[in-house]
C-alpha cells in the first residue's frame, strides 16, 4: 500500500483498512481475509510492493529530520477467541 504524505512538522493521521494492505510477495494474489495473517508492518519513504503479481519499486523522498510515531491504536475489528 502506498499512502502519500506531505512533509510537515504537524502530526498527521494515517488510517489503514485491511483491503488496502498489499503483500510484498508477488505469489500472494488473494486479498487478506483478516488481520490475523498480518505479521509485519513498516513505514518507509520508498521500497518494493507487489502489484498485479509483479514487484514494483515505489520511490519517495527521504525523510528529513526526526521521525516520531505516537498513538498507534487498533480500532475496530474483532479479536479471535
Amino acid at each position: 500500500m502506498v499512502k502519500k504524505r506531505k512533509g510537515s512538522p504537524d502530526w498527521q493521521s494515517i488510517f489503514v483498512s485491511l483491503n488496502e494492505l498489499i503483500a510484498t510477495d508477488p505469489k500472494v494474489a488473494n486479498p487478506l481475509a483478516n488481520w490475523q495473517s498480518v505479521t509485519e508492518s513498516s513505514m518507509n519513504p520508498s521500497g518494493v510492493i507487489a502489484r498485479d503479481g509483479q514487484q514494483v519499486k515505489v520511490d519517495g523522498q527521504a525523510w528529513q529530520g526526526l521521525r516520531e510515531i505516537r498513538n498507534l491504536p487498533w480500532e475496530g475489528g474483532e479479536y479471535a477467541k
